[in-house]
């Protein structure tokens, strides 16, 4: 009954994997299944974590929900398969 639960420090703060958080593991994933393919494991684990750096980088100097903003507007996620919670891109200004 004496169990420890384990909170996030912040509430909206992602997975994590490892060490890196999930959007930051993902490059590094799959940069590791396609240098299995290709043979070459260690090239794609090294080109993965080259790209999860930069996106990191780039993710620090946006705005928070920068990148699903980027993937609506360039039409990977439809109208019916956008996310209830993200505003429309089209706002300029909110009023309260």
């Amino acid at each position: 009954m004496d169990e420890e639960i384990i909170t996030p420090d912040l509430v909206d703060e992602p997975t994590h994997f490892l060490i890196w958080q999930w959007d930051q593991a993902m490059p590094v994933s799959i940069g590791l299944i396609v240098g299995i393919i290709v043979g070459h494991a260690m090239y794609g684990v090294l080109l993965g974590i080259g790209l999860a750096r930069i996106y990191t980088k780039t993710k620090d100097l946006k705005p928070k929900g920068y990148f699903f903003h980027l993937i609506y507007d360039l039409g990977f996620i439809s109208e019916s398969k956008k996310i209830k919670s993200m505003p429309s891109a089209m706002i300029d200004e909110y009023n309260s």
